[in-house]
């Protein structure tokens, strides 16, 4: 596998600004509104909590999207 085809990026949805974050090479991005524990931050008046999600990567090439237990809730938008 390819170099490019390993790495993951993550782009916000224009309502919240657009901004394309990565490339990220690990298993495993963190993201939210603490700076120490998150990989992407994200300020939290776009409602973030400090660790809002996580995104894992599977050895199959899969990835799963899991909420943190501070979390209010996730939403996914796929194209």
């Amino acid at each position: 596998m390819a170099r490019d085809e390993l790495a993951l990026y993550l782009t916000l949805s224009p309502e919240f600004g657009g901004t394309r974050f990565g490339h990220f090479e690990g298993l495993e991005v963190r993201l939210g509104a603490d700076n120490e524990r998150c990989h992407i931050v994200l300020p939290e008046a776009f409602g973030v909590a400090r660790e809002h999600c996580k995104i894992i990567r599977q050895g199959d090439g899969g990835m799963i999207l899991a909420a943190s237990g501070e979390a209010p809730g996730i939403f996914l938008l796929a194209p």
